[in-house]
């Protein structure tokens, strides 16, 4: 593994229901159940985590909107999917003013995560061309990066496509 690389966390996917998502990816993905369901009502989610069954490979969130209002509750209603891809970084102080350097939307500030026991904090940015990241707190890895040519070429590169589709 390279030490200059973020490392993935997870992979978030939205559902209607975690159970039966989770009968999926357990019997068909190879992926192994966390003991434990987490209801983070800070965040209206019903969150349960996935290890697969190979230690290499990143794990998976499960996560399904507490109530109607929830923030994935549309996302679920519409069928649910992927959402964020989530990885883990040394800190997050500072990660107001690393948003605006880089161009990204602060979507929801460093809080404490239910689903890590309370032990880690969590970031949620978006960053167009990218979508929704999760940032979270772990403490044997890289900083976050610098990284502006990416984020303005992303943008950059959106915004022509969107454009070049709308006159089309």
């Amino acid at each position: 593994m390279n030490e200059n690389y973020l490392t993935i966390d997870h992979i978030g996917f939205v559902t209607h229901d975690i159970e039966n998502a989770g009968i999926f990816f357990t019997t068909i993905a190879g992926f192994i159940p966390d003991d434990n369901i987490y209801d983070d009502v800070g965040l209206g989610a019903r969150i349960r985590f996935y290890r697969h069954s190979s230690p290499s490979i990143w794990k998976l969130e499960l996560i399904q909107p507490l109530t109607e209002d929830s923030p994935v509750a549309r996302y679920a209603i519409q069928g649910g999917g992927p959402i964020h891809i989530c990885y883990r970084i040394r800190t997050l102080e500072g990660i107001n003013n690393w948003c605006r350097a880089h161009g990204v939307l602060l979507v929801i500030e460093p809080t404490i995560a239910k689903a890590y026991g309370d032990r880690r904090r969590v970031a949620f940015v978006f960053a167009q061309g990218l979508g929704l990241i999760e940032f979270v707190e772990y403490e044997d890895v890289i900083e976050l990066p610098t990284m502006p040519d990416i984020f303005t070429t992303l943008r950059n590169t959106f915004t022509k496509r969107f454009k070049n589709h709308c006159e089309g």
